[in-house]
């Protein structure tokens, strides 16, 4: 897995850092109350059109063998699951998508430009190995984005 982002695309971290993260994430990382995890923000785009606004989560760990899972600066995200896999010695093994099309809230709509309430198809990952969830992210697309991708049966 060498990127998530398409050729011509672009991204920026507008925040990183260990947290305390909400119940749903902290059940999917089988973490008890108060661990922490790295939450990462960002935006891709190409030009001034915003394709994707997601949070990613990375057991807290991994942030010692990659700092750059803390790190805003530019350039840094791009190939990130993948020095994540190397670091770690990992392999996704287990890998779910769930999407859904719903409105936009406000925190939504403002990163990807769009109107409060404006459809976005909003989407979650899970890629996990025996010893657990290496990556969790949720994003959204803006209207009339089309995704596509291969995969071997």
């Amino acid at each position: 897995m060498k990127s998530i982002l398409a050729e011509g695309e672009t991204s920026r971290v507008t925040s990183a850092g260990l947290v305390v993260p909400p119940l749903y994430v902290a059940d999917l990382f089988d973490l008890d109350a108060g661990d922490q995890v790295v939450r990462r923000e960002w935006i891709s785009g190409r030009g001034q059109t915003r394709t994707t606004f997601a949070v990613t989560w990375y057991p807290s760990q991994f942030a010692a063998l990659i700092p750059d899972l803390l790190s805003t600066a530019p350039g840094k995200n791009a190939g990130l699951t993948a020095r994540v896999l190397e670091a770690t010695g990992r392999s996704i093994v287990h890998a779910r998508e769930d999407m859904h099309a719903r409105q936009a809230d406000a925190r939504e709509a403002s990163a990807l430009g769009l109107s409060v309430g404006s459809p976005i198809l909003a989407g979650a990952h899970r890629w996990s190995d025996d010893s657990g969830v290496i990556e969790y992210g949720e994003w959204c697309l803006p209207p009339r984005f089309t995704i596509g991708y291969e995969y071997h049966v």
